[in-house]
């Protein structure tokens, strides 16, 4: 829990059901990793390398995958909770029966749309996956070219009233309602956020790092973390630096 892995190469890597939660993986290189039911709650992964990545039934609650690119990605019933997507590739992903409640979708590119986008991703995988693990993943990319290039095959993963966002309607082709109440998403994905939190000092961390980014869907999370530590002792286990770092967003706020 907690593993600080910025950048590591990990491409191919066998990582089914580990314990990463709380990780630091941003920009790791993970092309064809296999990280099936891995715990990865509150983890960093921005502009994390996932590319043709096994993320099937992996725990991703809150963990924030800002500007990563997960082409060709199998998520197939994984968590998403609270997940951060703002700016993720996610061309031929496969989101089929994912959790995506009080997800941010804002600004995702969602479509690999020409044959030749396809032919340099596949060039990409060949040259930076191990030789051992590259035609595994060639053989995922070739399925999801194949697949209709529609994030959402199922609109129930969304329950009635459940609020998510998606400022540029980019990606919700088939999927859940376009009308949501801004307000009421953030309110919601904060508290769900720092119920993550609460019993867990790794994922305390990263929600705090998250939360002095000043993002505006996550800026409310200094203020909220803040009050959030008088009942749940494990969050004042936050560096000093990150608290102080907290107090000064939230009088931003106030």
């Amino acid at each position: 829990q907690g593993a600080h892995l910025v950048q590591a190469n990990l491409q191919g890597a066998n990582l089914n059901y580990a314990d990463l939660q709380g990780a630091h993986l941003m920009g790791a290189k993970l092309q064809g990793a296999n990280l099936e039911a891995a715990q990865l709650q509150g983890a960093i992964l921005e502009a994390a390398q996932l590319q043709g990545a096994i993320l099937e039934a992996a725990q991703l609650q809150g963990a924030n995958f800002e500007a990563a690119h997960l082409q060709g990605a199998n998520l197939n019933y994984a968590d998403l909770q609270g997940a951060n997507l703002g700016g993720a590739r996610v061309g031929g992903t496969d989101f089929s029966q994912a959790d995506l409640r009080l997800t941010n979708w804002q600004g995702v590119r969602c479509h690999l749309s020409e044959p030749d986008d396809w032919k340099k991703l596949r060039e990409y995988v060949s040259k930076e996956v191990p030789g051992q693990h590259h035609e595994v993943v060639l053989k995922r990319l070739e399925v999801a070219a194949n697949r209709e290039k529609t994030l959402f095959s199922h609109d129930k993963i969304y329950k009635e009233g459940v609020s998510y966002y998606d400022a540029d309607n980019t990606c919700l082709k088939n999927g859940p309602p376009t009308s949501y109440d801004y307000m009421t998403y953030k309110s919601r994905l904060t508290e769900y956020l720092l119920d993550q939190a609460c019993d867990n000092p790794y994922i305390a961390g990263r929600m705090a790092l998250r939360a002095i980014k000043h993002h505006a869907h996550d800026i409310q999370l200094a203020k909220a973390f803040l009050e959030k530590m008088k009942a749940c002792p494990k969050m004042k286990q936050v560096p000093e630096e990150t608290l102080n770092n907290l107090m000064e967003t939230a009088k931003i706020i106030e």
